[in-house]
Parts: C-alpha cells; sequence; structure tokens
C-alpha cells in the first residue's frame, strides 16, 4: 500500500522593500493597512534586506 504524500505550501520569496512600485498594484494589506498602526511602523524600521542576506 502507498503512503500518500502531503502537497508542501511554497514559501513566500522575500521582496525588498527599496524596490520602486507602481501604482495602482498594492496588494489588498497595503491599501487598508493604517500607516500610523505601531506594527507598520516598526516594520518600516527593521532593516530586512540586511536580515534577509544572512
Amino acid at each position: 500500500m502507498a503512503i500518500p504524500s502531503k502537497k508542501r505550501a511554497s514559501s513566500p520569496q522575500y521582496v525588498s522593500p527599496t524596490q520602486l512600485t507602481l501604482s495602482g498594484f498594492e496588494s489588498p494589506f497595503e491599501r487598508k493597512l493604517n500607516p500610523q498602526n505601531r506594527w507598520v511602523v516598526l516594520s518600516k524600521l527593521i532593516p530586512w534586506d540586511l536580515i534577509q542576506c544572512q
């Protein structure tokens, strides 16, 4: 009897916050998040490019 294999979810791809964006192509989350939210502010303070390279 064969054991069914499980499909794994694809891993998210990293996109640099310094990448240029096109207006009108934002994700629904980018449109609805309050820029004054403490988590949004904190996410902009974290050096994501340095963390990704390690």
